[in-house]
């Protein structure tokens, strides 16, 4: 199994939170459901007493720092991307942006990665000659709007084109997928002392976690995550499973694709472009997973059985989605269910 690999280390750490102070604003000897009390039958008197019993208490705080990385050709001589991202990890932002934009295809490609102060990161390749910076930029203004529906088909035959996934050698139980929040939850440090930080965090087919990735902006962390496994020359990502910590977008499959992993699962919803992306990629798509139920969007990775200790029921329901275009649209999602 590859050797983990940790969040970031101390000194990377330190430029990724920043402490502020505050003002914190409270009611003053009111309990919750006392406050909802009142919300409901005395809406007026209720704001009337809480200008005489807020609080207001200095106390100190904790942000995500966001500052721009310019990313940087040394030849040709050219910066291909500026990113708002929270410091550390850049050289893996900076291997995983490249790989996932089709700059390079492997590490072999890489000569050299250089940081240049705390906001550029210097790359030299082996071959400058053979990279098409050209087709990088239209490739990268395609994606015009949400609601294209012609830009949205180009990006998926694009995504599909790029794909290195492959079938999973075994599916994974319903009882695995539901202990892996809680495991990126203790692996997330930034998170734990923000609440305003996304993460992207790599499995192996028995849950056991490979590498977490943490920034302000989620492509950034999964193009750290990629970029960690990139200079271990583990691409592509077969019998992987990713784990994003918010919703799952069009952008992020299409990393995912192109990484070679066939799972991913997200805390929250996946958007239609990333569920058509899915679809076409052959990745199993997981949504709203929770300690106890998630839904299953498409793909056939997902094991459906019993246990000694829990049962995993399932049954097909119906949701609404969006299309590519913009419409209405319905899709079949399997949504699993844990009962003790």
């Amino acid at each position: 199994m590859p050797e983990q690999t940790p969040n970031s280390n101390s000194a990377e750490k330190s430029r990724s939170i920043m402490s502020v102070q505050t003002v914190r604003v409270s009611n003053a000897g009111e309990s919750q459901s006392q406050r909802q009390s009142e919300s409901q039958s005395h809406r007026q008197s209720e704001s009337q007493s809480q200008s005489k019993t807020l609080s207001q208490v200095i106390s100190e705080d904790w942000l995500s720092v966001e500052a721009p990385l310019e990313i940087y050709l040394r030849e040709p001589a050219k910066t291909i991307a500026v990113t708002m991202r929270t410091p550390g990890n850049d050289e893996d932002l900076a291997l995983g942006f490249l790989y996932s934009e089709g700059v390079i295809s492997n590490i072999d490609q890489i000569l050299q990665v250089e940081s240049l102060g705390q906001d550029s990161i210097a790359v030299s390749l082996k071959y400058p000659d053979k990279v098409n910076l050209d087709a990088l930029s239209l490739e990268r203004h395609s994606y015009v709007s949400s609601s294209c529906g012609v830009c949205g088909k180009k990006s998926i035959d694009t995504a599909k084109t790029q794909s290195l996934v492959q079938p999973l050698s075994k599916k994974v139980s319903a009882e695995l997928l539901y202990e892996l929040p809680k495991t990126l939850q203790a692996q997330q440090p930034d998170f734990g002392s923000t609440g305003g930080i996304h993460a992207s965090a790599l499995f192996d087919l028995e849950g056991r976690l490979l590498a977490v990735r943490e920034d302000v902006g989620r492509h950034n962390a999964l193009d750290k995550l990629i970029g960690d496994r990139l200079k271990q020359d583990l691409l592509p990502l077969e019998d992987t499973i990713l784990l994003l910590s918010g919703r799952a977008s069009f952008e992020l499959l299409q990393k995912a694709a192109k990484a070679g992993i066939a799972l991913v699962a997200s805390v929250g919803a996946p958007s239609s472009l990333a569920y058509e992306t899915a679809r076409a990629c052959n990745i199993t798509l997981v949504g709203f997973l929770r300690q106890s139920r998630f839904n299953v969007y498409c793909g056939d990775g997902i094991a459906q059985q019993a246990t000694a200790n829990a049962s995993a029921s399932a049954e097909i329901s119906t949701s609404a989605s969006a299309s590519s275009n913009g419409s209405a649209g319905t899709n079949n999602t399997l949504e699993a269910n844990m009962t003790e």
